[in-house]
């Protein structure tokens, strides 16, 4: 079974979202961020009520949430556009792809290369709205946009195709 797709940095962007919200070593990054940048904030406007001597829920806690707020909302702003650059600057990981599945394994063809990956290499495969994941390597993953196909059958049955070749080679 063979599929042809074209993927854009924004895939790779939603692979990233998938990835902070579902890989552990990804989640506590993004967690101590957000720590860090709500804490920095509060030690901020702490530092102000200080030196200027006002103590008001305003000064101590409105300010800080809403400080907090807006750094965390650019730094995930700041967080995709770096991923973005990263990507398009990335030879392979945009254009179009073909993945061809097989009893082996999975064999991918992207602009500069070649590569093919047993099925025992692969950890995971997730369904996600508008992907399909196959995931290996901490965090590394082939990514089929559902868009490839053309409706939600075909990508039904791709992923079933992906899921029983996985299993019977974990079997094996």
């Amino acid at each position: 079974m063979k599929i042809r797709f074209t993927l854009l940095p924004r895939d790779y962007w939603e692979f990233h979202k998938f990835g902070m919200l579902h890989v552990p070593r990804l989640q506590l990054a993004t967690f101590t961020h957000c720590c860090v940048l709500t804490l920095t904030s509060f030690s901020l406007c702490w530092l102000y009520a200080s030196m200027t001597g006002r103590r008001d829920l305003e000064v101590v806690l409105f300010n800080p949430l809403i400080l907090s707020g807006a750094v965390i909302a650019w730094y995930f702003w700041q967080l995709k556009l770096r991923y973005q650059r990263l990507v398009e600057k990335t030879p392979g990981l945009v254009g179009e792809h073909l993945l061809s599945v097989a009893t082996e394994g999975v064999h991918k063809v992207n602009p500069v290369g070649e590569k093919f990956i047993t099925w025992l290499q692969i950890e995971k495969i997730v369904e996600q709205p508008h992907y399909i994941f196959l995931l290996f390597q901490d965090h590394w993953a082939y990514l089929v946009p559902k868009r490839a196909f053309a409706n939600s059958e075909e990508a039904t049955e791709f992923l079933m195709t992906l899921v029983t070749y996985w299993k019977q080679a974990k079997i094996n």
